[in-house]
């Protein structure tokens, strides 16, 4: 036992005598073991490391601290534990001899970007495969070896987030570095990091949402020489990372990445910690309010209201007391009052001059009348309109500044918006390769034509029959009502069995879960993404050879046209879509003005015969919807058979079939198909083929008795 602590003080004296030296040969360490593991010649010029250049005391010891820490923890016998570890220390130790860093407990990221320029001077790769090299990572393993060394009170201005203390274990977005920051900013971004960590948020989700964009917004602020917060803008900011190559915006679109709206949550914060009066702040986040559920869109983030980029200090009470009225005192969707708003919020946020005070030529040039369409023009002069009359009853203004006749609605064009055939059927053919929660989603918007977000909000007792009829219950946001539709008896199984299999029996809950909160319906955003990817997956594509791009009303506008096209009256489908009014329902259905001069479509069976609808009869509906939503499109007509659900068991048989059904749209296919079968007939005839003389002979009859049923429908329109 004493020859063994006389030998511990002896090889530690020899330790701290190896470690004076300025020179590390890792060859000559005290132990043997570990010595003769770099002994042979080609690895000595390797693991040799000279550290004279260096003026730093501090830096030089943590180095050498490093290196103990690799002998004492890790088996450097193995080969990539010493390329890991060891071996790309030479590369830091060249940038850090021409550079002055005091200890890398005072490093900051633009050091960081420095050795990664230095070794991109050097031609040395950092990035292989999409993953960081050793060479580059070894400097955050010296960072993270030597603030693992001081008690938690001095580590400062770094923050390790990962809580073993395992230089092997690597992630760059561990770490987040306050170094170089200017003393106002510094203690502001670290007191806001704090309070992001109590969000108790997943690792991958907290350096998206945090880690990654603070990063970028300190690089920023020690580029820049940020002193005081109230220097920073959220477009100048917005501009320096699309210069940097960081996105911003989703596709050009409304959405905005974290790494914008890392100001935005910033500001909320410091809002928060200014008073206690939610209607005070400059930022409202309306999740801390006790909102009414039938209000809010449950498939839609909440959201907020900022009122930061309004410099008015009168224009900003203004636009606060507007909207805690439109909150407080209406019973409006929070979707609706944030449509409302928008426009006065842009509008006060381009000028200095209070609002109360404005000219009427001043208004509109703040409107921007030239640029806006007639249909944006109409919007922002009535919200205009109506915040300023607001003003009036307030007593903050005496008149309204607009008048009548510039707040004219224009005229507007229908839209055509019906998902063609061409795409829905690419879809149905490879719609079971889906994931299911997103197949079944677009299956009931296709059969019931109900928009996304009472999609996604139903719920597990959403499903009954009566009258041996299927029917799915949705709960409209917009029309603040529960709504029954119909389903095909196939969607009714499938969506049971899923419901069965994703839903606790008895409790009533959503049956498509949000993905990070179950107790929440699935947001839009995840099925859009979710949808999109399958999309160009499968490269579905519309006619004109474009990408298909999902528009959910798209199919309300299908089920509406094809309702109209079979001669059910109007009444019945605006019941259907569940509009309040017949001009809304006209509005979703998409026929051409020759289509309305023309009769009705007349449909007929394999026979020829006519299968007349009975647009007297609002039970007919029912009948409809189960058959007419499940009919699958032919060259020559359509199928009844629900194909979308099942696989035709009998190829090539559709004009000896009961389910076929067509119409003079296609004549000429049916023609031409008529001339083909003669041509096998003739043929199966002069080889005696029995069976193929019988079938295309019924067939040939078929189809003749279905053209002259067609053309004499035609005749008699003459």
């Amino acid at each position: 036992m004493r020859l063994y602590m006389i030998n511990n003080i002896i090889f530690d004296r020899k330790k701290i005598e190896y470690y004076k030296k300025d020179i590390i040969n890792l060859w000559e360490y005290p132990n043997f073991e570990i010595g003769k593991i770099f002994i042979r010649k080609r690895y000595q010029i390797k693991y040799s490391f000279d550290l004279s250049l260096i003026e730093s005391n501090d830096l030089k010891n943590e180095i050498k601290t490093y290196i103990e820490n690799c002998i004492i923890n890790y088996d450097l016998h193995n080969r990539l534990n010493r390329m890991k570890l060891i071996l790309p220390l030479s590369y830091l130790i060249g940038y850090l001899n021409s550079n002055k860093i005091s200890s890398f407990k005072v490093i900051n990221i633009q050091d960081i970007n420095g050795y990664k320029k230095y070794l991109e001077d050097q031609n040395i790769n950092i990035i292989i495969n999409n993953r960081k090299t050793y060479i580059f990572k070894i400097i955050y393993r010296l960072i993270k070896s030597t603030i693992y060394q001081l008690p938690k009170e001095e580590q400062n201005d770094i923050f390790i987030l990962c809580e073993r203390n395992d230089i092997f274990s690597f992630h760059d977005e561990d770490m987040l570095f306050f170094c170089g920051l200017s003393d106002n900013i510094k203690k502001l971004l670290k007191s806001f990091f704090i309070h992001t960590l109590k969000l108790n948020l997943e690792n991958s989700n907290f350096r998206s949402c945090y880690i990654r964009p603070l990063k970028f917004l300190i690089e920023y602020c020690i580029e820049f020489d940020i002193r005081n917060w109230d220097c920073i803008y959220s477009k100048e900011y917005e501009k320096y990372l699309l210069l940097k190559g960081h996105a911003i915006r989703r596709n050009k679109v409304k959405k905005r990445y974290a790494n914008a709206t890392i100001i935005d949550k910033i500001n909320e914060y410091i809002d928060a910690r200014s008073t206690d009066d939610f209607f005070k702040r400059d930022i409202w986040n309306l999740s801390e309010l006790s909102l009414e559920s039938n209000r809010i869109n449950k498939i839609l983030k909440v959201g907020s209201f900022n009122f930061t980029n309004i410099k008015n200090i009168n224009n900003k009470n203004y636009a606060k007391q507007y909207i805690k009225y439109l909150i407080t005192n209406t019973s409006l969707a929070i979707s609706t009052i944030k449509d409302k708003v928008i426009k006065v919020k842009d509008v006060l946020s381009k000028t200095e001059k209070k609002f109360n005070l404005l000219s009427h030529d001043e208004l509109l040039e703040l409107i921007n009348v030239k640029l806006e369409s007639n249909e944006k023009l109409y919007e922002t002069t009535r919200d205009i309109k109506l915040f300023n009359e607001y003003l009036c009853e307030q007593g903050i203004m005496r008149n309204v500044l607009l008048k009548e006749e510039e707040i004219k609605k224009p005229k507007r064009k229908h839209t055509y918006r019906t998902v063609e055939d061409f795409v829905v059927n690419q879809i149905f053919n490879i719609l079971d390769r889906f994931p299911v929660d997103i197949m079944i989603i677009y299956l009931i918007i296709y059969c019931t034509g109900v928009r996304i977000s009472e999609a996604l909000t139903i719920t597990s007792d959403c499903l009954y029959i009566s009258n041996n009829d299927f029917y799915i219950k949705t709960i409209s946001t917009k029309m603040k009502k529960e709504q029954d539709n119909t389903i095909p008896k196939n969607l009714y199984i499938i969506l049971n069995a899923y419901i069965k299999g994703y839903c606790v029996s008895g409790k009533k809950e959503y049956i498509f879960k949000g993905k990070r909160d179950i107790s929440e319906p699935m947001k839009y955003a995840y099925f859009k993404d979710h949808f999109s990817k399958e999309i160009k997956k499968y490269d579905i594509r519309c006619s004109n050879g474009e990408l298909y791009n999902l528009d959910i009303h798209g199919y309300r506008h299908r089920l509406g046209t094809e309702m109209h096209q079979n001669k059910i009256s109007c009444y019945i489908i605006q019941k259907v879509l569940h509009h309040e009014s017949i001009e809304m329902t006209m509005a979703y259905i998409d026929i051409f003005e020759k289509d309305i001069k023309d009769s009705y479509t007349k449909f007929f069976d394999n026979k020829g015969r006519q299968l007349p609808p009975d647009s007297e009869s609002e039970k007919m509906i029912l009948s409809y919807l189960n058959h007419a939503l499940n009919s699958q499109a032919l060259p020559n007509g359509i199928c009844g058979l629900p194909a979308k659900f099942n696989k035709c068991k009998h190829a090539n048989i559709c004009l000896t079939c009961s389910y076929f059904c067509t119409n003079r749209n296609h004549i000429l296919t049916l023609k031409k198909q008529l001339k083909e079968t003669e041509i096998i007939l003739e043929n199966a005839k002069k080889n005696n083929w029995k069976m193929q003389i019988a079938t295309n002979k019924e067939v040939k009859e078929n189809l003749e008795s279905i053209i002259a049923a067609i053309e004499k429908g035609d005749n008699n329109k003459k």
